[in-house]
């Protein structure tokens, strides 16, 4: 019992830590839409400055467990690649009730995600897919913005898009001239590894069947993007296991405690009370 109380009290300090981190995502949510009101440009403004942040290299920093990397805020305060500015993103957008879901590029051949991006909803059936570490977005001439659907549909989306930049912005740097015509395209976009293992193809398979191209676009549980969040799981869920095994211990102390054992004496062989026959 003692250990599940432990577990509970660690739970409520990183909850605390977590609603203190997002009171200061929703302060600089706040303060870069501020004026805007279309969930489009709203979403433009924090791909712009989330770009802007220092810092390209994956951030060193985590919270308490290193697996889960870094958080929001250690992002805002340090930068990181891809998928650390996505996460950043995907923070900034859920505190101005905008929804999105980070999406993975995948190599063709290993499956092993090569790059990080992410795809907000904009309407009731409208998406727009972002690249915070290169500041990508990608205007459709029909009106609106293109999605992952899109960009899984037509590979000529992404180097259409690039070779209008270059042309518009000849001064760009190296780094961004070396990614802009490396061969990363976007054709394998998927929120989820669909093709890690046999079992995954299977899931696909089975949600394709129900979900059919939108199956690619399905939202990840928020636990995934927040370390702390993840975190709280988990000490919810060591909590209310210490505490049910601790209860079945003490339940079957109990129990154990009402069974009457024999004396030793009931044991011994019974003595008879007749007397011997003398002759």
């Amino acid at each position: 019992m003692g250990t599940g109380a432990l577990g509970l009290i660690a739970s409520v300090a990183v909850y605390v830590s977590y609603r203190a981190d997002r009171a200061i995502l929703r302060d600089v949510a706040l303060h870069v839409t501020e004026g805007i009101d279309d969930p489009s440009d709203r979403v433009l403004a924090l791909l712009g400055w989330v770009h802007d942040l220092e810092g390209s290299a994956s951030n060193p920093a985590y919270y308490l467990i290193q697996k889960l990397r870094a958080t929001p805020v250690q992002v805002l305060e340090l930068g990181g690649d891809c998928a650390d500015k996505s996460r950043l993103l995907y923070a900034l957008l859920s505190e101005i009730d905008i929804t999105s879901s980070m999406a993975m590029c995948f190599d063709e051949t290993t499956y092993d995600p090569t790059h990080t991006i992410l795809e907000a909803r904009v309407g009731a059936d409208e998406y727009m897919l972002v690249d915070p570490a290169y500041n990508l977005f990608f205007p459709n001439e029909s009106g609106g913005y293109h999605d992952l659907i899109d960009l899984r549909r037509d590979a000529q989306i992404l180097p259409q898009r690039i070779s209008a930049l270059l042309a518009k912005n000849p001064a760009s740097t190296a780094r961004d001239r070396y990614y802009l015509s490396a061969s990363t395209t976007y054709h394998t976009t998927s929120t989820f590894n669909w093709k890690k293992n046999s079992l995954t193809k299977f899931a696909l398979s089975l949600a394709q069947a129900i979900f059919g191209e939108q199956v690619y676009r399905l939202g990840r549980p928020c636990f995934l993007e927040c370390p702390k969040i993840a975190l709280l799981m988990l000490l919810l869920a060591f909590s209310g296991t210490a505490g049910i095994v601790g209860l079945a211990i003490r339940q079957w102390g109990r129990s154990t405690r009402h069974v009457v054992y024999p004396r030793n004496d009931a044991l011994k062989p019974r003595q008879t009370s007749a007397q011997p026959v003398t002759a």
